[in-house]
């Protein structure tokens, strides 16, 4: 495995009855387990929040999928496609293709430490697009067309 992987599962929250066991499960990956994405489709409850806040280890980094809105508003959480979430960022780009011109106004907002994720499609375009990314953020030229 390569040096520095780190796995960054998503975790829906459907029932709480899970949370620990998934919980104890990713444990098992260690240093590899990266951010861990909370995905909540279920209305407000702030008795939720402070459930899953009190169960994981505060060494995990959670990113919240919050979907429905009545969580908006809600501070001090890592949400989904928030850049300016602290302390890190985690962005999920699903809307497929991606102009150079996005990817580098995207490079010029984002500050590390950052996850992005692309989209996966049949041609397996998202390695192609990851790159480039990555390149521009470390201002390394395009790759040849």
């Amino acid at each position: 495995m390569q040096e520095g992987f780190r796995f960054a599962p998503k975790l829906a929250l459907r029932r709480l009855d899970r949370l620990t066991v998934s919980l104890e499960r990713l444990a098992a990956l260690g240093d590899r387990l990266g951010p861990l994405r909370l995905v909540i489709e279920s209305p407000r409850d702030e008795g939720l929040l402070t459930y899953v806040l009190g169960s994981v280890d505060p060494a995990v980094e959670l990113a919240f999928d919050l979907r429905h809105e009545s969580w908006d508003g809600v501070e001090g959480l890592v949400r989904v496609n928030d850049l300016e979430a602290e302390p890190f960022r985690y962005v999920r780009l699903r809307e497929p293709p991606y102009a150079d011109g996005d990817l580098a106004a995207l490079a010029e907002t984002l500050r590390p430490p950052a996850y992005v994720y692309f989209r996966h499609e049949e041609a397996p375009t998202a390695p192609a697009y990851a790159e480039r990314l990555r390149g521009l953020l470390t201002g390394a030229p395009p790759p040849p067309a």
